[in-house]
């Protein structure tokens, strides 16, 4: 069990640790019930990323997360700030002609914003890069970037094409290009 404290209108997880196959977290937070009053969450570890396919078992997903994250502040306007790393990540939804493999890459989390610090892999033997990021807060807007080369994509049947690409992904949820 987790230990989950509430006194004098703060809600309390004291450092807690979760171990798991490829997994060591630690996890902290205070969260007060007055909006008014500071919280903080401290996130720190790492994570197998097979999780994925608890959520999804169409997909088989292997490679590490690893990430320290830190928040603290007024519930209305939290400072927010961290990483995460991605190691080694294979990801393949069955169905898909191709899958991500050996994706590597930094996420660096701020005030109101998620980059793409580096991300690069590889995708039916070519090469990806990802860059850009998401804001957040106040609202959620993205400018994100996506180069492809040399990918194989066995389409049509019995045939492989190559391809080569370079996609962005600008705007908001409601209108995006």
């Amino acid at each position: 069990a987790l230990p989950i404290y509430f006194s004098r209108g703060v809600l309390a997880l004291q450092k807690a640790n979760i171990k798991g196959t490829g997994t060591d977290m630690q996890v902290q937070a205070s969260i007060p019930l007055n909006r008014a009053a500071p919280l903080s969450l401290l996130a720190q570890g790492t994570m197998d990323l097979q999780i994925a396919q608890l959520f999804d078992p169409d997909i088989t997903s292997s490679g590490q997360m690893r990430f320290d994250i830190n928040s603290f502040g007024a519930r209305a306007n939290p400072d927010v700030q961290g990483q995460i790393h991605i190691e080694n990540a294979n990801v393949l939804s069955n169905g898909a002609p191709v899958g991500l493999q050996n994706g590597n890459g930094v996420l660096t989390l701020t005030k109101d914003r998620l980059d793409i610090s580096e991300f690069n892999g590889s995708v039916g033997g070519g090469k990806v890069k990802a860059s850009g990021g998401i804001v957040y807060r106040p609202a959620v807007r993205f400018d994100l970037g996506l180069s492809a080369h040399g990918i194989r994509v066995p389409y049509p049947e019995g045939m492989r094409e190559a391809l080569n690409a370079d996609l962005a992904l600008t705007g908001s949820i409601e209108a995006a290009t």
